[in-house]
């Protein structure tokens, strides 16, 4: 059991609370905090779709993957790799730097991180600045949302439908954090 403690808290999303693992510093755990049906169909998705990633041995740094279920003291909790900057300091979110970063750096995250989850074939269901990290401004890795709850499985063996959603859903990420696509590029 993972004794968690409060100063090990670092975020929050709508379904789960982020906590540093105390013994491993490449790590973090999530804990439920809500248990209603919607949020905890959520989390199987994206937890199947993460063994689909590690079952084709992917090696990508785009995604912090799932590595497995543990209890700790505030109950289950699921353990995923954990996004540092070179300093060891937790990577902050997209949705936090979204204003400091240049319209050059955001540019090239966004379509470096288009190109590789189009290359891993990832699916991603939620798609938002507060569910990437930045790491050391270098690189975007997806640290939450990976699945499609809706037809998920359609997007897994139709190439082309994969690349309609991830546009899509690029697009709107891109609205998000104020990059036009003309400021993106050619990617899109």
């Amino acid at each position: 059991m993972i004794e968690l403690k409060r100063e090990s808290y670092f975020a929050k999303g709508g379904q789960r609370a982020c906590y540093e693992v105390p013994d491993n510093p490449s790590l973090c755990v999530k804990v439920e905090f809500t248990s209603d049906k919607g949020s905890r169909q959520r989390v199987a998705e994206e937890l199947r779709s993460h063994r689909k990633v590690l079952a084709r041995e992917d090696a990508s740094t785009a995604v912090a993957l799932y590595r497995g279920e543990v209890e700790t003291s505030l109950g289950p909790g699921c353990l995923f790799d954990l996004v540092r900057e070179d300093d060891g300091s937790v990577s902050p979110a997209l949705s936090s730097l979204k204003d400091e970063l240049s319209i050059e750096t955001k540019s090239k995250l966004v379509n470096e991180f288009y190109q590789a989850c189009l290359q891993g074939r990832y699916i991603v269901g939620d798609l938002h600045p507060a569910n990437l990290a930045v790491q050391d401004r270098k690189r975007l890795v997806l640290v939450d949302g990976l699945g499609a709850i809706r037809w998920g499985w359609i997007f897994e063996y139709s190439k082309f439908l994969h690349r309609l959603k991830m546009h899509r859903k690029f697009r709107r990420l891109c609205r998000k954090i104020g990059l036009s696509e003309e400021e993106l590029g050619k990617s899109l």
